[in-house]
């Protein structure tokens, strides 16, 4: 299962029609990848992380982790698409 924190506190899963959240519930076997999308909603534009550990464990280890900036992913306001 995947969680995300901005400034150290967990986001809340957000649900849109354009991406394939269900496959973050197939397993995996060791040595294998796959490419799993997952919403959440922002705090705001500070940095997000992300920690996948397994579904059900007893330890809670953490099996990958990453850290996206989302102030550089994000166009500034006035700018982008529909502008």
């Amino acid at each position: 299962s995947a969680k995300a924190f901005q400034n150290g506190v967990q986001l809340d899963t957000a649900i849109v029609s354009d991406i394939d959240s269900q496959s973050s519930m197939n397993e995996i076997k060791p040595g294998a990848t796959t490419t799993v999308q997952q919403a959440y909603l922002l705090d705001d534009q500070s940095q997000v992380s992300v920690e996948c550990t397994e579904l059900i464990s007893l330890d809670d280890n953490v099996l990958a982790e990453k850290t996206f900036d989302v102030a550089k992913a994000v166009p500034a306001a006035g700018t982008g698409a529909g502008a």
